[in-house]
């Protein structure tokens, strides 16, 4: 999930890997992608949201960790910047960057895919 507020991109560091993504995690069985998007968003940050704001921000396929992974990043612009709760076990961190910060960051690949992608395609 890239929850986007004010121009800024929450990154979250998870405790067992050493680069920064996004708020996520895997589909659970009969999960669609959107279902586990907010299962995760809620889970991992302590955010809630609802299927309508999301909007497809990327999807890939790509080897990852000795398996083929199917990647689903959905994006939401909030008006307001949320409470963000981290539980300190899994995500240790999270914080608010900009675009430009979180390329200077060592990410989980499709996140700096995503950002490109978007760098790309903006208006110049």
């Amino acid at each position: 999930m890239a929850l986007w507020n004010r121009g800024e991109l929450l990154l979250v560091r998870n405790s067992y890997v050493p680069y920064y993504c996004l708020p996520g995690g895997y589909v659970r069985r009969g999960e669609t992608g959107e279902q586990a998007a907010l299962r995760e968003l809620a889970e991992e940050v302590g955010v809630a949201t609802t299927p309508d704001r999301l909007a497809l921000a990327l999807e890939e396929h790509h080897e990852w960790e000795g398996k083929r992974d199917h990647v689903l990043i959905y994006a939401i612009e909030l008006d307001e910047r949320p409470a963000v709760q981290v539980d300190h076990r899994e995500v240790i961190e999270a914080s608010w960057c900009s675009p430009e910060s979180a390329l200077a960051r060592t990410l989980f690949p499709p996140v700096r895919h995503m950002l490109e992608g978007r760098r790309a395609h903006a208006p110049s």
